[in-house]
């Protein structure tokens, strides 16, 4: 009998036959009762060969994407293309739900049928709060990201009000301007109308984009703190507020999404 899928992980970054089966392994522990598939288009070796036919003997759930696209976005389109969940979920295969998270992130957007994204409470390794709910970036917030000026630190308070969208709200629910796509859920009737993910952001803010769109068509973005996960790449978010290197790629994306919001386009 066929099973109503409620989640369909999209993972894209690159990942390891052993670093996979950790994650699945971490989400298979705390899934039920919601029902999941794994659509992966980064794994180091193919369906076929040993490691990917042992990974989908023991997670039958487990779809491999062989020759993904190339372009990060493309390949995060291409997946959510293969999904069959009601929601979808843009997801770092080094962030593991915890238990509770996904139960009440699915539970969330039932109840809530005008919030069209929601993102989980990420913790690192020693429980401290890595944010994962954040304010759309400005002008100065990319400077500070993503040139030489953000190597002084004189910037941190308004990184921090960047990172932490003001006050973290640790233990309750808020609404949020750009959630991150390291861990997200997002609903099937929101990707239906505003579309998918923007293939020209080629490192950074394709989330951001996305949050901006759904808000302006009228969607909710909302982080749960009740949902916690842990996040196995903490410096990813530098929580010294201080940015030390940026490639040339992330000043693009930068760019790309502040022409976006300032002539107001999809």
């Amino acid at each position: 009998m066929a099973i109503d899928v409620d989640i369909s992980f999209c993972l894209t970054e690159p990942v390891t036959v052993a670093a996979l089966r950790q994650f699945l392994v971490a989400v298979e522990e705390h899934a039920d009762p919601a029902a999941y598939e794994v659509i992966v288009a980064g794994l180091d070796c193919t369906p076929q060969s040993p490691e990917g036919r042992s990974l989908r003997a023991d997670f039958p759930q487990l779809t491999i994407y062989e020759n993904p696209p190339a372009s990060p976005g493309r390949r995060l389109n291409h997946a959510m293309g293969l999904a069959a969940g009601r929601y979808l979920a843009p997801w770092s295969p080094r962030v593991y739900p915890l238990a509770g998270c996904l139960f009440n992130l699915v539970n969330f957007m039932d109840e809530n049928p005008e919030s069209g994204l929601a993102a989980p409470r990420l913790l690192d390794g020693a429980n401290r709060l890595v944010p994962s709910r954040r304010r759309q970036p400005g002008l100065a917030t990319i400077l500070l990201l993503h040139t030489r000026m953000g190597g002084s630190g004189l910037g941190g308070p308004l990184l921090k009000r960047h990172y932490h969208a003001g006050e973290p709200p640790v233990f309750k629910l808020a609404a949020a301007a750009f959630l991150s796509a390291r861990a997200m859920l997002l609903r099937r009737e929101t990707l239906e109308e505003i579309g998918t993910f923007d293939e020209g952001f080629k490192h950074f803010y394709h989330d951001a984009d996305y949050c901006r769109r759904a808000i302006r068509a009228g969607w909710h973005c909302h982080y749960l703190a009740g949902a916690p996960a842990r996040e196995l790449a903490p410096e990813f978010f530098y929580p010294d507020f201080i940015r030390r290197t940026s490639p040339s790629g992330h000043l693009a994306d930068a760019t790309r999404i502040l022409l976006k919001k300032w002539l107001q386009i999809n």
